[in-house]
């Protein structure tokens, strides 16, 4: 048993082990790569899209002095009932 243990691999040298180019691991670690690259452009992008988002509504509300649209039933039905 402890020649078996012995003769394994660490998993810090399985890590930086040099991968030959034509090799399966190696495209599977592109395709990693490049599924991490893809997941990280899109939270960034959403996260300064919804930035975006929340500074105009700000300065439209600030700005432009919308009203806010009542959120109970009682506003929507007294409302209903003035019109």
């Amino acid at each position: 048993m402890k020649l078996l243990l012995s003769r394994s691999p660490s998993p810090l040298l399985v890590a930086t082990d040099p991968v030959p180019p034509g090799s399966i691991k190696a495209h599977f670690l592109k395709s990693l790569a490049a599924v991490a690259w893809t997941v990280a452009f899109i939270v960034h992008n959403t996260n300064r899209l919804w930035k975006e988002l929340d500074d105009a509504w700000r300065w439209n509300a600030k700005n432009l002095h919308l009203k806010e649209t009542p959120n109970s039933e009682d506003e929507l039905k007294s409302e209903e009932r003035s019109v």
